[in-house]
Parts: structure tokens; C-alpha cells; sequence
């Protein structure tokens, strides 16, 4: 986009392959303004790559699907302005490891596919759900929505906090209870919310299970060797 000028890119139903998108990308005082929106469009990219915002460009993802065609630290950079997540939400279909490093809003949730780690490193206003269907999900954030694990996910989200109900399926790990010597540790806290939590009954070949205590209107699901549900309030 050439310096100073405005520009609209909007898909719909589609499919777009490229390298970088290069948002409000501009030198000195000449600023470009983009609008980007997305629909229902799956897009195979590198990373956004930003140098200055103009503050009347806009993002939004609306059932819009990122694919990161490599490893990207920044996939979303906190320069972006902030994107807003329609009804329909982001999918970041990751294989390689990616970054979220800006804080998004709107009605929609994330959904984090494919094998790769998803960090995401800002604070979240969206009101959807976090859903994590693949790879590794690591934040230390607060989200104003809730959080969905499904079996075969990872989450290392301990020092995260979820402003709606966080349901964990069977089948997922998580990495604060890597490595813990369980007969000197006897429970590891592993999320936490401000609403309620769900989670699988049961205990695994090590006695161990999921148990939540509520304090100071916190909700903690902790994993460990603790007996029965324990719910404290406080």
C-alpha cells in the first residue's frame, strides 16, 4: 500500500495465499489506512507485519481462518489495530508454533487447530470462548470469555485467567504438571476462572484427578492427588 492512501481489502467465502500482509504501512507523517475483513475466508500467510497505525483502520475476522505458512512469533503483532472478532470468530490453524501479541474484542471466540503451540500474549476483551482443539495453548492473560479444551489438546494456561466457564474433555495435558514429583507434590494448580469449571470424573492409573476450590471469587482447577471436589468460598 503506497503511503497515504486508503485501501479496503474484503473477502468473503474465499481463499487467499500470500507472504506478509502489511498493514497502515508507511513512512514519516504519510501513513496508509487499511481496512481488512474477513469472512468465511481461509488465508495462508507468513505474519501481519506493521510500521505505523493509523488510528481509522480496522480489522475483522469473522469466521476467518489463519494458516501460518511457517513458524511466526508474531503472527499478530501488537501494533495491529485492535481486530474484532465477528459472530463467527478466528481459527488459527497452526502446524508451525505462533504469537498472538495484540488484544482483540468483539462478540466471536478463537478456536487454536493444528499441532503447533499458540502463545498468546495480551489481554483479551472478545466475549467468546477460547477453544483449543490441537497442539499447545499457552497464555498468562486474562480473557473475558471461557475456555474449551477437547481431548488430545495441550494447555499451559495456569497464570491465566478466564472470565467465563472453563470445560476440559478428557484426554487433555498440561504442561504445569510436567515433570512433578507426585509423591512430595500432592495437587498442581493448572486454570483458572471467575465463573465455573467442568471436568472429567474419574481418576488416572496414578490416583490422581481434577478438583476445583473457589476463593476470593476465583475458581482454581487444580490436577493432583487431593480427595473429592473441594469448593471453598471465601
Amino acid at each position: 500500500n503506497a503511503a497515504g492512501v486508503k485501501s479496503t481489502l474484503a473477502l468473503t467465502n474465499s481463499v487467499l495465499t500470500c507472504g506478509n500482509i502489511l498493514f497502515a504501512y508507511g513512512t514519516g507523517n504519510a501513513i496508509s489506512t487499511q481496512t481488512l475483513v474477513l469472512k468465511n475466508t481461509l488465508v495462508n500467510l507468513s505474519t501481519f507485519i506493521f510500521n505505523r497505525k493509523a488510528n481509522d483502520s480496522s480489522i475483522l475476522f469473522d469466521g476467518a481462518t489463519l494458516v501460518p505458512r511457517a513458524a511466526a512469533a508474531t503472527l499478530l503483532p501488537s501494533g495491529l489495530p485492535t481486530p474484532q472478532l465477528g459472530t463467527g470468530g478466528l481459527v488459527i490453524s497452526n502446524a508451525f508454533n505462533a504469537g498472538v501479541a495484540v488484544g482483540m474484542a468483539g462478540a466471536g471466540g478463537l478456536v487454536k487447530m493444528g499441532d503447533g503451540a499458540l502463545t498468546v500474549s495480551a489481554n483479551q476483551s472478545f466475549t467468546g470462548d477460547v477453544v483449543v482443539s490441537g497442539g499447545t495453548f499457552t497464555s498468562s492473560n486474562t480473557f473475558v470469555g471461557g475456555l474449551r479444551a477437547t481431548s488430545g489438546a495441550t494447555l499451559d494456561v495456569a497464570n491465566a485467567t478466564f472470565g467465563g466457564n472453563i470445560a476440559i474433555a478428557d484426554g487433555v495435558s498440561f504442561t504445569a504438571t510436567n515433570g512433578v514429583n507426585w509423591v512430595t507434590t500432592k495437587y498442581v494448580p493448572i486454570a483458572k476462572t471467575t465463573a465455573g469449571v467442568s471436568f472429567p470424573g474419574g481418576n488416572d492409573a496414578e490416583g490422581r484427578h481434577f478438583f476445583a476450590r473457589r476463593r476470593d471469587g476465583i475458581t482454581t482447577l487444580y490436577f493432583g492427588k487431593q480427595r473429592g471436589l473441594m469448593i471453598m468460598v471465601r
